[in-house]
């Protein structure tokens, strides 16, 4: 304890670890392979980044987002801790440059697309010793669809015969499997999941859209900083531009914006220069801010995972914050469509199998799926995953149609049976147990916050923001 006390302390400037970030440090310091599951804002990153110091491991961190890996490298500069990232938006000089002295680097940060495709051919005499997998359940939630190159890990943990930490603050017993099932290897699963009791939580039923910006306009006088989330880019833009109108500091957050303004928003949004973020989901991973009050979603999310994800935004700094789901008749119209959009049909797998050639990202998803599975398994994965989504879908109508205590029903959906004492009692019971967190046990629909001031701050470009992260700007 004294090895991992004196780095936490002269290091990470922090005087203790909580005992559940203590037991997962000490197993991946013995070397076992580790699945941690930790609440978002717990300190995930935490529990490999230490051990991995103590025993001077090099270390690949496969990531989701660009934001992500950014957020994390630029905390373990400020550390002087040697990180990078490499990701699609490096100029292709800035690359170079980093990689001809990558060997130098203790972590280094990438998705698995870059990883799987070119990552190998440059970091094959990396001396990797062990590789982590941030969000993990990405994996089961990504893999089968947009994202397969996620199904491919097997293949880099087998390369480097390296030591796997994978880390995620939502899985359920089926995404745990998926995620070992799919790397390879059996986890040694330490699941330390539990409610936030600092997330109020309520769900707001409306009419309308008109109803939804009349509710948001007066809540926004007393939300503090606040994130409102979109299922569609367009109407991020309607209720941005609506929002501006009225007076309110907002900025929007989409993947049809450049890169460099999603990446002035979210800097502008974590310096405290802006009160309001309308975003789609692409917004959240890799924003490590702590004083978050209020998460609005304004289109129902499709799953209880990425609902539990995007509300665990807020409050990271421990004070209360609240999660206001708003909900019209039929919105979960929107959410079945986007399930079904890019869906393959068993018609598509057979046309693939018999030598047709599909959509790009279909034509991916399926030789990737076809060099790991014959026809009948590759259907079998499909028709399983698409199940998966409309019964997510379906507890997503179960939570927001609660008439008892919205925390008790998110618990039960979200939380894996170990860390639940008794569900049947618990359900039995429910109609005399009360919460402190939730609309319905409180008989409140909102918290009110104290507002706060916003200011405007100097702001970086795009190329030096990725050579201040990755060591390439020289100062003069």
């Amino acid at each position: 304890m004294k090895a991992i006390n004196k780095i936490l302390q002269e290091t990470f400037g922090i005087e203790s670890l909580r005992e559940n970030q203590i037991k997962i440090v000490q197993k991946i310091l013995e070397g076992s392979d580790v699945l941690a599951l930790l609440p978002t804002g717990s300190g995930k990153s935490l529990t490999f980044q230490l051990p991995m110091l103590i025993n001077n491991k090099k270390t690949i961190v496969i990531s989701p987002l660009i934001a992500l890996m950014e957020d994390q490298v630029m905390q373990l500069k400020q550390k002087k801790i040697k990180a990078c990232c490499i990701h699609s938006q490096l100029d292709d000089m800035d690359k170079q440059l980093l990689l001809s002295h990558v060997e130098t680097y203790d972590f280094i940060y990438c998705s698995p697309e870059w990883l799987v495709t070119n990552g190998l051919n440059y970091l094959k005499h990396y001396p990797c010793e062990a590789i982590v997998i941030d969000e993990a359940h990405c994996i089961s939630e990504w893999g089968f669809e947009f994202r397969p190159h996620y199904l491919m890990i097997d293949e880099i943990v087998s390369y480097f015969d390296a030591q796997v930490i994978a880390l995620t603050a939502t899985a359920n017993d089926q995404v745990i499997s998926d995620i070992q099932h799919v790397i390879k290897r059996k986890l040694t699963v330490m699941d330390y999941l539990t409610e936030r009791e600092n997330i109020f939580l309520s769900v707001v039923n409306t009419n309308d859209d008109t109803d939804k910006l009349s509710f948001i306009l007066e809540a926004l006088k007393a939300s503090a900083a606040t994130v409102i989330y979109f299922s569609s880019k367009k109407q991020v833009e309607y209720v941005y531009r609506y929002l501006l109108e009225q007076g309110i500091m907002v900025e929007r957050y989409h993947a049809d914006m450049q890169y460099e303004e999603r990446m002035s928003v979210q800097q502008r949004f974590m310096n405290d220069e802006i009160q309001v973020i309308c975003a789609t989901n692409a917004f959240g991973m890799g924003v490590n801010k702590s004083n978050i009050r209020t998460v609005i979603h304004y289109h129902m999310p499709k799953s209880i995972f990425q609902f539990i994800q995007e509300i665990g935004r807020g409050g990271r700094d421990g004070e209360l914050s609240q999660s206001i789901l708003l909900y019209s008749p039929n919105d979960e119209i929107l959410p079945y469509r986007l399930n079904e959009l890019n869906e393959l049909s068993v018609a598509e797998i057979d046309l693939y199998f018999q030598g047709a050639v599909l959509s790009e990202e279909k034509q991916i998803l399926l030789k990737i799926l076809s060099e790991k599975y014959n026809r009948k398994e590759v259907v079998e994965k499909i028709k399983h995953h698409q199940q998966m989504k409309r019964t997510a879908l379906i507890q997503m109508m179960e939570y927001i149609h609660e008439k008892n205590c919205f925390t008790q029903k998110l618990n039960y959906f979200s939380l894996n049976m170990q860390n639940v004492t008794d569900i049947q009692s618990m359900e039995q019971e429910k109609n005399s147990l009360k919460c402190k967190s939730c609309a319905q046990c409180n008989e409140q629909v909102k918290i009110s916050f104290e507002q706060q001031n916003y200011h405007i701050q100097k702001k970086f470009g795009k190329t030096l923001l990725n050579q201040l992260f990755n060591d390439l700007y020289v100062f003069t």
